[in-house]
């Protein structure tokens, strides 16, 4: 066994005596998902906002050619709604928004 080993198997041991005592979050841990909640939160929301703006100052056609790119605002509502903001931020990383 290697030290990488013994430690896994240590934590591992420590997780069962301790049980749930253990298994809380700390408080610096829900800060940060709390800051990647709203980070994703914003993401989703300036891809709307720039749908809604492309629309408004376009039209539908050149909206409609974006979200067919991309997708869609009611394709965002429904998995922010089924998975989260993360999980249409993600959604919207793998269609290439945002990318640079």
């Amino acid at each position: 066994m290697n030290q990488r080993t013994i430690l896994v198997a240590c934590t591992a041991c420590a997780a069962l005596a301790c049980g749930p005592a253990l298994a809380q979050p700390n408080a610096a841990t829900v800060k940060v998902a709390a800051a990647d909640t709203s980070a994703c939160e914003k993401t989703v929301k300036d891809y709307l906002s720039t749908l809604r703006f492309v629309r408004q100052t376009s039209g539908s056609e050149i909206s409609s050619r974006v979200e067919s790119t991309y997708l869609s605002e009611a394709q965002v509502a429904q998995i922010s709604q089924q998975q989260g903001a993360c999980g249409a931020a993600q959604a919207l990383r793998s269609k290439g928004v945002g990318a640079r």
